[in-house]
């Protein structure tokens, strides 16, 4: 025991109590039930909720993650429900996962149900029974955890496994399961596999005779899924009942068009008791509708996106489609939607109709449970249409190669996904791919999906030989196009073992038709299977090397100890010892004189550097400079940069350094074996091109717009440009010019428009620091200095400059225009050595004009109605009582300064008084949160609204336009007062704004910097929209008249549903106003020859019944007016109350209907023409008809009648 003792401790990890530091997406707040995973907010935690209400610790990861893949079923709970759990035992791990031993103790221990521990007596019996890797399966458990299991005193033997374990054989893939009387049980489906949550890492391919077959496992079983097993918990017994119902999302009735897939036919809601969860076996589906069984190739069952089975057909003796051994588990108190998923037959056209049903509770199968509902539990009924869903065909490529451990974004594979024909594009949704290789699910890492080119999914890991890229966003696959999808991953481990994946069912891939609604998928053909697949052999290259910079660069002369090369690489699983490291010097010329000096190789990690075997010669174009004795430990990164000197007074001249592996020189430490060059993950590496260059600085002016400025503005922009040095060296500037130039007028010289003039330089968040002012301006330049500022090297590190100024009080108008100075002397730059830049170095040529700089005395602004937005640029009708009705906005401009408006005066030009608006309210926002100012409505030559701002003004920028919001408080209406009070509106009123500027009634704006009154053009302008006052209105028209057969008789040809919003206005007889329906034209379409007579109307729950229209509806060229003022007259169900809808309903005789393919139409069109309603006002007199103004609203159009 002494080999397996130091085995052992090579793999012993340490572990520590489980607390989780892991990002865990937990369900909010749920109620938990008996085998959940439970954690509380705030704590990291996480417990499993026995069947007895206890919560049981997991004391380490290793045994969290010996039950569980990931951390994606945890619930969070509220505190006060987590403590009324009490706690139980610790977890034990997983029989059949890991091998176990304490620090103390050198026993190694097969884990088997209960908790019980059964020793591995020897070295031989372990390798025999797991592998010649079998130390890879032990961890070890802290001594104050051991005392969870209890030791059996029987050991292992080297003819059979522990209970528990997990058993293949080399030759072929059934999987086994190893019970507690030593016979073998065989896992029948992969639905059983991931329903006792196993996995593939943990079986164990072996050449040990099986055992006896027990019974196959065909669901989960509670005795295998129990964490709490082996911690003394209650193996749950499962819940008495399921209740069955239709769930509200199973599809509504439609037409499917043929050849279409995974159409969700029906979703049905199954719901567990409350005392304990139930395991749903077998359910069975009948199908029922004027079509065949044969109209379909099957269906599939699903629970969100995850498919229960394989692919099941429907029966043509008894047309039933049944689900056997699902294994769908549903805790205690919830419920599980379970979907039925169909796929037409894809070798014809279909044309039936079809419903599915379950038709009896024996229809479904359970552990156990009672199962309850009101059965039958039927989908609708969706009917198979004579167009064609698109086809898609996924295709492979048979073949094979290899890949090293360590290849990160290398290709997994690639296969062509063809939307074949011209009928639709299709939505690619999903793409799930199954490993038919031997590599374990974490041979690679990192899994990503492209789709021609674009990246649609990335960071997935292989789950139980699945990769699963769930799209986050649809990808596009449009008609007739075929594109080429690539899957990538990081090579990892797993040497001398295949990946190969392949696209098992054509339900792993996922897509919606989008010509005929988003509900079903096209045809799918599959050419993407195991016989074409390329199959990679991952390959023993455990050296990853590359290349990390640096970017391509100038470099100056005379630098000291710069880096051409950094080299990344890294030994997986040994140590190396590198004799010789050799890298390639490529350099323009040979030369003596240029060729690099003091060249070393560095260790970035620790600063060690190690020096060149032979120092370049400079004697011809490429040179090798090799390194030796360098030492790589085992998984360590290691980043090693190749510097050099460049010499000076070398003139123009390039470097680039080189690596390849054909001349590494190298040992494994650990096996004594000879690095080759193919266990490098690259051949080669090829540097970037250093040139050496002289240091250089750029100005360049940059764009700003035009702009005017008034008397006494304060740092106004002039000017700005940017200077940007390039890679060779940091440079400083001190010294710069400039002056007016083509395009300046009005000035003669500076001091006439400024007192000062400043440059700023500013920074990437936007701010300004002044480097120098000037207050000498009597001639046309500017010279600044008596500063300096470092510009860092490289493009990225541009600076900026802005020139400012401020306008004299008393200035002289006219237009300036700076132009930075193209004399190179005007400037002062120098180096890092504090070495002045030549003037050739000093690049001007990019300076152009700045923009207009137009000085005035004073600005102007503009104030008007503006209706051009939505809510504002249409007539309407507005309720009354209503408190804040918008009925217009405002548009101010300002021009050469920002404008502080501070009277506005709102004249009424329509035919309200005050009786009608009170005030007048103005907002800076649509929403009318941002309140402006209120006015009353004051009566002289015209109604006003004199808005006082003095105290607040309204600032208007000199930049676009700002808007104002008005809003009217428009008083109520009663009737039942007589006389009216003076506080009552009066229904047909209307309100017409516009903006007033004479008078005491005015307008008017001051300068933000001039401070002087503002001349204003635009006032008193354009006027608002039309907004009528009514007592009621309507606020909505629609329909719910769904398609019909059309036949002869009498027959609903029409309905639709008028609102009227609540309000507190009051007709004559003390009852709540309402809108009162009138002439409304209806448009009648119909195929020839069909005739339409004897209307009758009828409103749907009224209390007049129906009534005949007689000579109150009449048809004329396809035009049906109907006067429902005159049908209704002295009946109540012509009035819409409010906060009523009311539905009306259009019934008449029809005739005249000859041959097939006849259909007939009624809609209502132009609303706002064809449609009036009115209200009463005093005793026994009504408001003249309006039209309803909906916004948006131009037709109201129902189903049609169709034989």
């Amino acid at each position: 025991m002494q080999t397996l003792r130091k085995a052992i401790a090579i793999f012993t990890i340490f572990v520590t109590v489980l607390s989780l530091s892991v990002a865990v997406a937990p369900k909010a707040n749920a109620a938990a039930s008996a085998g959940d995973l439970i954690k509380m907010n705030g704590l990291s935690s996480i417990y499993y909720l026995g069947a007895d209400g206890k919560r049981y610790v997991f004391p380490n990861e290793s045994t969290y993650f010996s039950w569980y893949s990931d951390f994606s079923q945890v619930v969070t709970i509220p505190q006060a429900e987590l403590e009324s759990y009490p706690l139980g035992k610790n977890v034990t791990v997983r029989p059949g996962t890991k091998l176990v031993k304490i620090t103390t103790n050198p026993n190694v221990y097969a884990v088997t149900p209960g908790g019980v521990l059964v020793r591995v007596p020897d070295e031989s019996t372990a390798a025999t029974l797991y592998g010649a890797n079998w130390a890879k399966r032990v961890i070890d458990v802290a001594d104050s955890f051991f005392t969870n299991y209890t030791v059996s005193t029987s050991v292992l033997t080297a003819t059979a496994y522990p209970a528990g374990s997990l058993i293949k054989s080399a030759t072929e893939p059934t999987v086994y399961y190893i019970n507690a009387d030593g016979t073998a049980s065989k896992v029948a489906t992969e639905t059983a596999f991931n329903a006792n949550r196993f996995s593939f890492s943990n079986v164990i391919t072996t050449s040990v005779a099986l055992p006896t077959l027990g019974a196959d496992i065909t669901a989960a079983v509670a005795t295998i899924t129990d964490t709490a097993s082996g911690a003394g918990g209650v193996i749950p017994t499962g819940g008495s009942g399921l209740t069955v119902s239709l769930s509200g999302d199973t599809a509504a009735a439609a037409s499917v068009p043929s050849l279409s897939t995974m159409v969700p036919w029906a979703s049905v809601n199954m719901t567990a008791s409350n005392d304990g969860a139930v395991t749903v076996n077998d359910v069975t589906f009948t199908r029922t509708g004027t079509g065949a069984a044969s109209d379909f190739s099957g269906g599939y069952l699903y629970v969100g996106s995850t498919r229960l089975t394989t692919l099941r057909t429907v029966s043509t003796s008894d047309n039933k489609i049944t689900f056997s051994t699902i294994g769908l588990t549903i805790p205690a108190g919830t419920t599980k939607t379970v979907t039925l998923k169909m796929n037409a037959n894809t070798s014809s056209n279909v044309s039936g109709n079809h419903a599915f049903k379950i038709a009896a509770a024996s229809d479904i199968v359970t552990g156990g449970a009672t199962v309850s509902g009101s059965f039958p539990v039927q989908g609708n009924v969706l009917s198979y249409s004579a167009v064609n869903a698109a086809t898609v065909v996924v295709t492979g490529t048979d073949g094979t190669g290899s890949k090293k451990v360590g290849e990160t974004k290398t290709v997994l594979s690639e296969f062509t996904i063809a939307n074949s024909n011209s009928l639709e594009d299709v939505n690619v949704t999903r793409v799930r791919l199954k490993n038919n290789g031997t590599a374990a699910n974490d041979a690679a890492a990192n899994y990503s999906l492209e789709l021609d080119g674009v990246k649609v999914a990335e960071g997935v890991s292989m789950v139980d030989k699945y990769v699963d890229f769930q799209l986050a966003t649809p990808y596009l696959l449009k008609q007739a196009k075929t594109i080429t999808a690539t899957v990538r991953a990081d090579i990892v481990t797993d040497v001398t073992k295949t990946i190969e994946l392949y696209l098992n069912n054509v339900a792993d891939f996922e897509a919606t038709g989008t010509a005929y609604g988003n509900f079903y998928s096209p045809k799918v053909t599959n050419t993407f299977g195991t016989g074409n697949a390329t199959a990679y052999t991952i390959a023993g290259s455990a050296i990853t090397v590359s290349y990390d910079g640096p970017a391509a660069a100038d470099v100056k002369q005379n630098t000291k100890n710069y880096v051409f090369a950094n080299l990344m690489i890294k030994s997986a699983n040994d140590d190396v010892t590198i004799d010789t490291l050799p890298f390639t010097l490529v350099t323009s010329a040979a030369s003596t004189t240029a060729t690099l000096d003091n060249v070393k190789l560095v260790d970035s990690g620790n600063g060690v550097s190690y020096g060149v075997a032979s120092d370049p010669a400079g004697l011809a174009t490429s040179e090798t400079l090799t390194f030796e004795n360098v030492v790589l430990k085992k998984g360590v990164q290691y980043k090693f940069a190749v510097t050099g000197d460049v010499p000076n007074n070398v003139g123009t001249f390039t470097y680039r350094v080189d690596w390849a592996a054909s001349g590494v020189v190298a040992t494994y430490v650990g096996s004594d074996v000879a690095v080759s060059a193919s266990d490098f993950s690259a051949s080669t590496l090829t540097g970037k091109t250093f040139t050496v260059a002289a240091a250089k600085l750029t100005f360049t002016t940059a764009p700003v717009n035009a702009a005017t400025y008034v008397k006494s503005a304060q740092k106004v922009l002039l000017y700005k440009f940017t200077a940007a040095a390039n890679s060779v060296d940091n440079l400083k500037l001190s010294k710069l010019k400039v002056a007016t130039t083509t395009g300046s007028s009005g000035l003669a010289t500076l001091d006439q428009a400024f007192d000062k003039i400043e440059l700023y330089r500013v920074d990437s968040a936007g701010a300004e620091t002044l480097l120098d002012d000037e207050t000498s301006l009597s001639g046309s330049s500017v010279t600044f200095s008596g500063f300096t500022t470092d510009i860092a090297k490289g493009s990225n590190n541009t600076a900026t400059f802005v020139v400012r100024g401020n306008v004299k009080s008393a200035p002289t108008a006219g237009t300036v225009k700076l132009l930075g100075s193209t004399t190179k002397s005007d400037y002062t730059v120098r180096d890092s050595d504090s070495a002045s830049l030549l003037d050739a170095n000093i690049v001007v040529t990019a300076f152009t004009a700045s923009h207009a700089s137009t000085i005035a005395t004073e600005g102007t602004y503009t104030a008007i109605f503006d209706n051009t937005e939505v809510g504002t640029n249409s007539n309407q009708n507005v309720l009354a009582g209503t408190s804040k009705a918008l009925v217009g906005r405002i548009k101010f401009t300002a021009a050469k300064e920002n404008a502080l408006v501070k009277k506005i005066s709102v004249t009424e030009t329509g035919t309200i008084t005050g009786a009608d608006v009170s005030t007048l309210s103005l907002y800076k926002d649509k929403a009318g949160t941002q309140l402006v100012g209120t006015a009353a409505y004051v009566l002289d030559t015209n109604g006003y609204f004199d808005f006082d701002l003095t105290g607040a003004p309204f600032e208007v920028k000199n930049v676009g336009a700002t808007y104002l919001y008005v809003f009217a408080n428009v008083n109520g209406i009663d009737y039942s007062a007589s006389p009216a009070p003076a506080s009552t509106a009066t229904a047909g009123r209307t309100i017409y704004l516009s903006l007033a500027d004479t008078g005491d009634h005015a307008t008017e704006a001051t300068g933000k910097d001039t401070g002087t009154t503002l001349s204003d053009s635009g006032v008193n302008g354009a006027a608002s929209m039309y907004s009528t006052v009514m007592g009621a209105v309507v606020s909505n028209i629609t329909t719910a008249f769904a398609d019909a057969t059309l036949s002869s008789g009498t027959k609903d040809v029409f309905s639709f549903k008028v609102t009227a919003p609540a309000s507190g206005n009051t007709a004559s007889d003390g009852t709540p106003l309402g809108a009162n329906i009138g002439t409304t034209t209806l448009t009648v379409a119909s195929s020839s020859g069909i005739t339409l007579s004897t209307f009758k109307v009828r409103r749907v729950g009224g209390a007049n019944g129906e009534q005949t229209a007689g000579a109150n509806a009449t048809l004329v060229n396809g035009s049906l007016q109907i006067d429902f003022q005159a049908i209704y007259e002295g009946l109540t169900d012509g009035v819409v109350k409010p906060g009523e809808t009311a539905e009306y309903v259009i019934t008449a005789t029809v005739g005249g209907i000859s041959g097939t393919g006849n259909s007939l139409s009624v809609t209502l069109e132009t609303v706002d023409t064809n449609f009036n309603y009115y209200h009463t006002t005093t005793t026994g007199a009504v408001t003249a008809e309006v039209n309803p103004l909906i916004s948006g609203l131009t037709s109201v159009r129902g189903g049609t009648l169709k034989q």
